[in-house]
């Protein structure tokens, strides 16, 4: 029975694309397409900071009552030198102009350090992510272990049901995996940073990931399950069994979820160990699986069945082209934009703030001007 087939081919040719997008370096398609558009990112928000940020200040000295100030005080300045009683008038115009200045300076200085900067920041940041290389990465390790699978299928005869149950199982896992990765990249492209996150819990976590118990719990549990699912009703057994599989992915998920608290600090290496710590487990629940349909033909009578290799095909076609060429496009550009709408919605509200802040300065101005003569 052939596992591939002519899918073969399309598979080899997504995974040559995707050998091109591993390194952060110019040959990377994904990566130039994405530097561009963070550029333009950036300075259509520098662009927005000079347009929208301080168009509410500078309305103020387009203002009669700033322009009546001003000219008041180039007379005064004139009539000072020969009448002495206007020195005191020169100096409360001057005092009111300089409170006007500084209230300029203080809210334009004020808004560039807390949105432009940290914008810009964020998208360099979002620019050079590993999640843009590792997954490509992951995926191409994944092609190779399935023209592993399929030269098996082909050459060793009775292989199928250990196959389709193995790669059923890591296609699962790995797909949980890379949505959570993603998830936590969204979670962490915002401008001001988060308080109250516990990062010796995440520490701890994180090293209960790496505990390499896990790895034979899981399939032991599962052995457990798949024995007792042979003294109920069948379909009750396989609702049994896909709770006892979707146990380490939520758990991992979990886990993954509280332990990586800052996305683009990751290294090939991570890869590496989570792709062998999957590629393990899901191998152990295979071998449990068809293990226990070679002992026991209850235990076959609650499994799932299949006719061919048709769904699983596609199932690894859709995970190689999404998670190895489209989710690294797709969410760094949407990661863009998400920081272009954060700095819009900053640019707003910091435009209300502003317009609060310039009226009373602005009803002292009006209340200044109406005893000039």
């Amino acid at each position: 029975m052939l596992f591939l087939g002519g899918s073969q081919t399309f598979i080899g040719i997504l995974a040559s694309l995707i050998v091109l997008c591993v390194i952060l370096d110019k040959s990377n398609f994904i990566h130039s397409i994405l530097d561009e558009i963070g550029k333009r990112i950036d300075e259509e928000i520098k662009s927005l900071d000079k347009a929208v940020g301080f168009d509410v200040i500078n309305d103020v000295p387009a203002n009669s009552d700033y322009k009546l100030l001003q000219r008041y005080i180039n007379e005064l300045r004139v009539e000072a030198k020969t009448r002495p009683e206007c020195k005191q008038l020169l100096i409360s115009a001057m005092a009111m102009d300089m409170k006007l200045q500084a209230t300029f300076d203080q809210l334009k200085s004020g808004y560039s350090s807390k949105f432009l900067k940290p914008a810009h920041d964020l998208i360099e940041k979002i620019q050079r992510s590993k999640e843009q290389v590792i997954a490509p990465l992951y995926a191409l390790l994944f092609c190779l272990t399935v023209f592993i699978c399929d030269e098996i299928v082909v050459g060793v005869a009775g292989t199928s049901d250990f196959v389709v149950s193995f790669l059923t199982i890591f296609v699962a896992f790995s797909g949980i995996f890379w949505l959570m990765m993603w998830k936590i990249f969204f979670r962490d492209i915002r401008i001001e940073t988060e308080e109250g996150s516990s990062q010796k819990t995440k520490v701890f976590v994180s090293r209960w990931i790496r505990w390499k118990w896990m790895c034979f719990a899981f399939p032991m549990f599962y052995a457990t399950c798949l024995f007792l699912s042979t003294f109920i009703p069948i379909i009750w057994a396989k609702c049994l069994i896909s709770f006892t599989i979707g146990i380490p992915i939520c758990v991992m998920a979990w886990l993954k979820a509280k332990s990586h608290y800052e996305f683009g600090f990751y290294t090939y290496e991570y890869v590496f160990k989570h792709f062998g710590g999957l590629f393990l487990i899901s191998f152990l629940f295979a071998v449990v699986t068809t293990g226990g349909c070679a002992l026991s033909d209850d235990v076959s009578s609650v499994c799932f069945t299949y006719e061919d290799f048709v769904a699983l095909k596609i199932t690894v076609i859709l995970f190689v082209l999404i998670s190895g060429l489209l989710f690294p496009f797709l969410m760094p550009y949407y990661g863009f934009k998400r920081v272009l709408n954060i700095v819009k919605d900053e640019v707003k509200s910091s435009k209300q703030s502003m317009e609060r802040e310039l009226s009373s300065i602005k009803e002292e101005l009006k209340e200044f001007c109406k005893v000039i003569p």
